[in-house]
C-alpha cells in the first residue's frame, strides 16, 4: 500500500513538472539572433530590402512582413517580443514614459535594467519612431535587437552602444513592454 501511495506521488509530481514546462514560455533571444532573423538577413517575404519602404502598411505591406498588425520595425520587435514571451504585444499594457533622452546618463537611468526581450519605443536623432527589444544592459553599454534602422531597409540588426552613443540616435522614449 505505501509502495501505491509514493508511485501515485511520483506520478503527481512528474505530471506538475511536466505541466510547467508545457506552460512556460520564457525563451531567450540567441546571441546570433532569432533562427531565420539573425543581424544581416532582411525582415521581408522575400529575403532582401523591402520594395515599398516609403509607402507601405501592415493593410498593404508590400513584401514587408507583418506580424500582430505591424510590419517593419514594429513587426520585428513585437515577433521578438513574442518569442521571448510567448504574449502577443496588443494583449500588453505599455509602460509610458514620455522623457527626452538628453545625455547618456538619462539613458542609462531609464533603460538599464529593463529585461531580456522588453519591447521599446523610442524616438530617433532624424525625428522617426522606432521600435526594438533590448538584447542586454550593463553599467556602460546597451545592445539592441531590431530591424529597419541600420544596414538598409528591413535589415536585421543587433547593436551594441555605449550610453553616450546611444543617446545621439534615440531622442526620445515613449514607451515600453517589460518581458
Amino acid at each position: 500500500m505505501k509502495l501505491k501511495k509514493a508511485m501515485a506521488l511520483i506520478m503527481i509530481g512528474a505530471m506538475i513538472m511536466s505541466f510547467t514546462a508545457i506552460t512556460s514560455s520564457a525563451a531567450t533571444i540567441p546571441s546570433g539572433g532569432i533562427s531565420g532573423l539573425e543581424p544581416g538577413k532582411f525582415y521581408s517575404t522575400t529575403g532582401s530590402a523591402c520594395t515599398c519602404h516609403s509607402w507601405c502598411s501592415w493593410s498593404n505591406p508590400g513584401t514587408c512582413i507583418v506580424f500582430n498588425n505591424a510590419i517593419q520595425c514594429a513587426g520585428f520587435a513585437r515577433k521578438a517580443y513574442n518569442y521571448v514571451t510567448g504574449k502577443t504585444l496588443s494583449a500588453q499594457t505599455p509602460t509610458t514614459k514620455n522623457v527626452s533622452i538628453t545625455s547618456g546618463s538619462v539613458a542609462q537611468t531609464q533603460l538599464q535594467g529593463l529585461t531580456h526581450g522588453t519591447y521599446v519605443y523610442m524616438q530617433t536623432s532624424t525625428g522617426y519612431g522606432h521600435y526594438f527589444v533590448i538584447y542586454s544592459t550593463s553599467s556602460t553599454n546597451i545592445t539592441i535587437y531590431h530591424a529597419n534602422y541600420s544596414g538598409g531597409a528591413c535589415a536585421i540588426g543587433m547593436d551594441t552602444y555605449t550610453w553616450a552613443n546611444f543617446a545621439t540616435r534615440f531622442t526620445y522614449l515613449y514607451n515600453y513592454v517589460q518581458a
